[in-house]
């Protein structure tokens, strides 16, 4: 599952601190709004969204057993940056988490 996913399948339990399998009920998870500035985090963050079962952050940057050396490399590969979709993403969340009407 994708690092999105993880939430509506586990549930933490922190006296034990660890991961327990979800028994009842739902999660909406929530990723945190990286913005395309930051360069190699927002790059990440899309990886997280797209990679599965990710154990490490090298496992994160690998595609087809070759592990890239930055998450810029790796979402290339994956041809997640071969038009403008990531930023229209981006934007789109963006203007799901303002939070006050602006005048």
């Amino acid at each position: 599952m994708t690092y999105a996913e993880f939430p509506t399948m586990f549930v933490w339990m922190s006296q034990q601190k660890q991961w327990k399998p979800r028994r009842q009920g739902y999660s909406i998870g929530r990723l945190t709004y990286v913005p395309p500035r930051l360069g190699e985090c927002n790059y990440m963050r899309i990886l997280i969204t797209k990679q599965r079962g990710c154990i490490d952050h090298d496992s994160i940057k690998t595609i087809n057993g070759k592990t890239f050396s930055t998450y810029q490399e790796a979402c290339q590969e994956l041809g997640l940056l071969a038009d403008d979709k990531e930023f229209i993403d981006a934007i789109k969340e963006a203007s799901h988490l303002a939070s006050a009407k602006s005048t």
